[in-house]
């Protein structure tokens, strides 16, 4: 996977709210847990991008955790199995292609066309403090704000 798709998306949530996941033919091995059944599990995102075994200091952006193909915990599988800003499986968003296409685009164009400058801007503007299906900003936040050169 291209390191351009992975840098940003995850720490940018899309939606914070768990994703049901029903197996109804067989039990699920999780550790040293078995599933039965029947019984409804999630996952979501911010969670499995803040997971500090899959990404040490998951909270940073660290560009260059990405580069050398780097491996998950245990060394087995790729990193970027852990990356589901769009879902995975089955159920992987369909629009996720058109999503990357638009990124692309856009960015490209911002930062062509234009340099920017960060205004009264710092970390706590954009940290997910409230889960309301989307991550919120604590109150009062005006979000990212720039100056356009």
């Amino acid at each position: 996977m291209p390191i351009t798709k992975l840098i940003g998306l995850r720490l940018s949530y899309g939606q914070v709210q768990r994703l049901p996941r029903v197996n109804r033919l067989h039990a699920w091995k999780y550790g040293d847990w078995e599933i039965p059944p029947g019984v409804v599990v999630g996952m979501d995102a911010f969670h499995m991008h803040s997971n500090e075994k899959a990404f040490p200091e998951p909270l940073e952006f660290r560009p260059e955790r990405w580069l050398g193909d780097p491996k998950g915990p245990g060394g087995v599988r790729p990193l970027s199995n852990y990356l589901v800003p769009f879902g995975r499986g089955s159920r992987v968003c369909l629009g996720q292609h058109l999503a990357y296409m638009e990124l692309y685009v856009g960015l490209a164009t911002l930062f062509r066309r234009h340099d920017l400058e960060l205004h009264e801007t710092d970390r706590s503007d954009v940290d997910f403090v409230l889960d309301m299906v989307i991550p919120i900003p604590k109150r009062g936040s005006k979000g990212v704000r720039v100056i356009v050169k």
